[in-house]
């Protein structure tokens, strides 16, 4: 924002007023106004950036939350189907390891452990 001052100002002949702001040539306020647009950009800039890193702590602390049953223990990662059909079956889904997507316990999983049983 300076150095658009000093471009604008140097051209005009004009310098800076007392407080920093627009010169006394011809283009003085344009000056001012550049100044001012350029700090409007800076602070929407600021602002998206301080939006974004926030967005993404929400994310992370989301991401590493641990959900609690009752007991306070933590929650299987399981379908709905999987844990609806391990109470149905009196399967404890607490044993299991299971073979979905980043270890997600299957119905298939629940049905092979209550065949063990």
């Amino acid at each position: 924002v300076q150095g658009v001052q000093d471009t604008v100002g140097g051209l005009t002949g004009g310098g800076q007023q007392q407080g920093g702001q627009g010169g006394g040539g011809p283009l003085g306020g344009v000056t001012e106004q550049v100044g001012q647009a350029a700090q409007g950009v800076q602070d929407t800039a600021g602002q998206a950036a301080q939006q974004g890193q926030q967005a993404a702590g929400q994310a992370a602390q989301q991401d590493g939350q641990v959900t609690q049953d009752g007991e306070g223990g933590e929650e299987p990662n399981a379908t709905e189907a999987a844990k609806q059909r391990a109470q149905e079956l009196g399967v404890d889904l607490s044993e299991l390891i299971g073979s979905g997507y980043e270890g997600r316990i299957t119905v298939k999983d629940v049905v092979n452990a209550a065949n063990q049983q």
